[in-house]
């Protein structure tokens, strides 16, 4: 057997291509009909499987035709997407050539079947399972650890501008109670440049105390300057900010709430369902502008303790899509012992 894992987006290829998670890891070609008859005829694959809301026509189509079954994993539909528009005739089309498909809420399931897509069924969200066992990895850095001593850090993660025009002033003030680890999106010279320069307060850049294994006993925050270090410096955390919240797309708040972190982020949530849930449940935070930051994180940092509490409840309910998933293909793909 020949696993294959394909990417469009270079945040997530960069951080998986050198780990040998399969027999081969590389970009998607752009959704034609010929690159996708090219790329399918190379490959022949015998199963495909799509994530979330990758609907790519021309492959999935080539795919069908050319014997693969197809099934999408933890699915979210929304009333704007063309299946359920007027227009959107060929869109259903393609959905309906999915074997399975395994949604990640009882709203999607209903969109699915108001359409007549029966082939369906609630699975919950992978990414829970995802973020719970690489918790367990134990992926450590013992400098940041001795640096924090007791403490737990307020980490701001993946970033952009708009996230950090609205933190920066807050987070020099705060860095007599709190330190910090500051993670942007982009981490070319030209950005980390640019952060840094905003910063009134003792900083080291992540590569530099890496590479010493020491961290300055001033310094009160640290600028992440490489991408592939985040996921595991959540654990250093207990409260966390996750950027792309104002229009570029909100990153992963998963990753940091496994470890019980309460999450701040920006307003623009309509695309992420689990956002939602998390102001639903309290324990995530919407911020607009400078002062609603500066007073969501004070009352957040007061009810830490409590937060952290609620924060961990619920990701541990929430885990067990893989098993649904699993439980199903093992009927259909495994033969069972005599």
């Amino acid at each position: 057997d020949y696993l294959l894992v394909t990417f469009f987006s270079p945040s997530g290829y960069e951080v998986i291509k050198n780990q040998n998670l399969a027999h081969a890891t590389l970009y998607l070609p752009l959704d034609t009909s010929k690159n996708a008859a090219q790329f399918i005829q190379h490959f022949q694959p015998k199963i495909t499987f799509f994530v979330k809301y990758e609907f790519w026509l021309n492959l999935l189509n080539e795919a069908k035709k050319q014997g693969s079954d197809l099934y999408l994993m933890s699915a979210i539909f929304r009333s704007d997407q063309p299946f359920f528009k007027w227009y959107g005739g060929a869109f259903l089309k393609t959905l309906k050539t999915f074997d399975w498909i395994f949604v990640q809420n009882a709203n999607s399931l209903e969109k699915l079947t108001s359409i007549n897509v029966q082939q369906a069924s609630l699975a919950g969200d992978t990414r829970y399972d995802r973020v719970y066992e690489r918790s367990l990895e134990r992926n450590t850095f013992p400098f940041l650890a001795n640096w924090l001593g007791e403490e737990k850090a307020f980490i701001l993660g993946s970033t952009w501008s708009a996230d950090e025009n609205i933190t920066i002033d807050y987070l020099n003030k705060i860095g007599t109670i709190k330190k910090v680890i500051l993670a942007p999106h982009e981490v070319d010279e030209q950005h980390i440049s640019e952060v840094t320069s905003k910063l009134k307060i003792p900083f080291q850049r992540f590569t530099e105390v890496e590479q010493i294994k020491k961290i300055n006993d001033d310094t009160q925050i640290i600028v992440v300057d490489c991408i592939g270090k985040l996921a595991d410096l959540y654990r250093y955390c207990d409260i966390a900010y996750v950027g792309g919240g104002f229009g570029t797309g909100l990153h992963n708040i998963l990753e940091p709430a496994v470890y019980g972190s309460p999450v701040l982020f920006g307003p623009e949530i309509e695309k992420f369902p689990e956002a939602k849930e998390f102001v639903d449940k309290g324990i995530g935070f919407i911020v607009e502008n400078a002062l609603s930051f500066e007073l969501i994180f004070q009352n957040v940092f007061n009810r830490r303790d409590e937060l952290q509490i609620l924060v961990k409840e619920f990701m541990e309910e929430k885990r067990g899509a893989k098993k649904e998933i699993v439980a199903l293909l093992s009927n259909k793909y495994l033969t069972p012992r005599a």
